[in-house]
């Protein structure tokens, strides 16, 4: 996600990445398997009346944690795509995380 050059790993994220504003992203109406676009950000961005900011934590809920057997948790709900991730990069988020 660096342009090519080596990804930092976990222990190298700065501190205060990890303490930033952050917004919840909804794909829960989404099937099973159903990998999140760009387009699809984008929607649930206008849906929520938000611009995304440099540093901004985004979490998205798959609904995965509907899931009863975590074995087939890898198996159920969303993708959040490359292309999806490349959109949060764009507008300088650093974070993303799910509930999967």
């Amino acid at each position: 996600m660096n342009k090519g050059e080596r990804a930092i790993t976990i222990d190298e994220v700065p501190l205060d990445w990890c303490f930033q504003p952050g917004v919840k992203l909804d794909f829960t109406r989404f099937e099973d398997g159903y990998v999140a676009n760009a387009k699809d950000v984008e929607t649930e961005l206008g849906r929520i009346d938000h611009t995304l900011c440099p540093l901004e934590i985004v979490v998205v809920n798959t609904s995965a944690g509907r899931t009863l057997r975590p074995s087939r948790l890898c198996h159920r709900r969303l993708r959040y795509g490359v292309t999806s991730d490349h959109v949060s990069a764009e507008h300088g988020v650093r974070l993303t995380g799910t509930d999967g």
